[in-house]
Formats: structure tokens, C-alpha cells, sequence
């Protein structure tokens, strides 16, 4: 009969979970020891099981990024994209107020901010966006309009954040990455071919028709804006973003 090793380690135990702090905390306690949460089909993790209040801390800090499918990035001091987005549209502003600007184009500029703020949210860092938020912008643009329109689009974004640095807001240019770019001429040409030619600037029309019904509420809506020339400066500011 073998002798029993006494020496032997005991075998171990699974460590037991702890309970939520309050029902309706937003974490649960993941086996790895950490406080965990699963967010469009993958797993994050925000702290140890023995610091709830900083886990907790933390995914408030992260959840609107988590949740929007983007990449948290590191908290610091700098131009965030709401600044930006409000500063860039009083210089507008300003330049409807003095009539050097039309307001339809201040429309398609508020227009611009809107999805920049949709896309990358407002409290994002300025020098903080990389090539791939750029990348994923165009992707969803490119998904609703065509090339015209879409170099256009991506024009006025351009020239959003050149006037970031222009005004000295940020110490550099923004680096958009090699793919933010206007379709190319090969392309533009396809699209006018395939138009048989009856393009208007901004509202291309196509054989089919599809596209210009898919274009329509944004065409009256912007020519809503073109007709109200009398709108004035400080209403124009309840378009700012808060």
C-alpha cells in the first residue's frame, strides 16, 4: 500500500467571485479576478475585484467609446473635438454675419461637424484621432453617397480641422492617413459615364433614380436653409454643440 505524501500541495480552489456591490452595478466579477463587463461581442476588463469603486470609475470613463465601438484613448489636457467643432463654427458664423458667407454653406459646414461628432465623439483629444478614425469615417460616407458628393463631404472635414491649426488650437496638423482622400479622377469620370452625364454639383442623378430619392430630404433641407437668408448670427448659435 503507497504512503500518503504529506508533503503534497492541497489542491487548489477556484477563488470564490464576490457579490456586486449594489444590484445594479454594471460590472460582474469575471473569473480572471477582475471586474468585467461584455460589450459589443467582446470582453473588457476595468480592475480587480478588490477596488470596485475604480473599476467602476474607469467604465464610466470608457463607456461611451466601448459602446460606440471605438478604442478608448488616454485621458490628457488639449483640444477636444467639441471645441474645435464650436470654435470652427463661430468663425463661420462670423462670416455669415458679415455677409461673406451663405448660410447653405454654413448648413453643409454644421452638417460636417455633425457627423465628425457622430463618428468620433465630442470629447475625443484632437491630436488623439489617428489614421483609422479617418479611415472608418470615409468607409461610412462612402456607403451613403456617391463619389461626388463624397469628395465634397470629405473636403469640408478636411477643412475643419486644418482650422485647428491654422488658428494655433493645435500644435500640429492633424494626420488623417492615406486613405481620407477625394475619389480620384478615374473614378469621378466612371461616375459621370454611369450618370450619362446629368450631374448636378451636388445631387447626383442617376438612371435608376435610387440615388436621387436617397438624396432628396438632404436636397430640400439644404435649399430650406438657402431660402432663410435672413438668418441671423444668434441663431446660428443654438446650432453649437454643448
Amino acid at each position: 500500500m503507497p504512503e500518503l505524501n504529506s508533503n503534497a500541495p492541497p489542491p487548489q480552489r477556484k477563488p470564490l467571485k464576490p457579490k456586486k456591490p449594489y444590484p445594479d452595478f454594471p460590472l460582474f466579477p469575471h473569473a480572471t479576478r477582475r471586474w468585467a463587463k461584455k460589450i459589443c461581442g467582446k470582453m473588457h476588463y476595468f480592475g480587480p475585484w478588490d477596488d470596485p469603486d475604480a473599476a467602476l470609475k474607469k467604465y464610466l470613463e470608457q463607456r461611451d467609446e466601448l459602446h460606440a465601438g471605438r478604442t478608448p484613448r488616454a485621458k490628457a489636457d488639449g483640444l477636444t473635438v467639441r471645441e474645435l467643432l464650436n470654435r470652427f463654427l463661430t468663425s463661420k458664423q462670423n462670416l455669415v454675419d458679415t455677409g461673406e458667407l451663405e448660410p447653405v454653406s454654413f448648413f453643409d459646414y454644421k452638417e460636417a461637424c455633425r457627423r465628425v461628432a457622430e463618428s468620433f465623439g465630442l470629447d475625443r483629444l484632437v491630436l488623439d484621432l489617428a489614421a483609422d478614425d479617418f479611415q472608418g469615417l470615409r468607409k461610412t460616407m462612402a456607403k451613403t453617397w456617391g463619389p461626388v458628393r463624397l469628395g465634397a463631404e470629405i473636403q469640408r472635414t478636411r477643412t475643419i480641422f486644418k482650422y485647428g491649426f491654422d488658428a494655433g488650437l493645435i500644435g500640429r496638423p492633424v494626420r488623417y492617413g492615406p486613405s481620407f482622400v477625394k475619389p480620384s479622377i478615374r473614378v469621378l469620370r466612371k461616375a459621370r459615364a454611369d450618370a450619362g452625364e446629368n450631374l448636378f454639383k451636388e445631387l447626383p442623378v442617376r438612371k435608376a433614380g435610387k440615388s436621387v430619392a436617397k438624396e432628396w430630404p438632404f436636397f430640400v433641407q439644404r435649399m430650406g436653409v438657402h431660402l432663410k437668408l435672413s438668418l441671423s448670427g444668434s441663431e446660428l448659435g443654438l446650432l453649437l454643440f454643448r
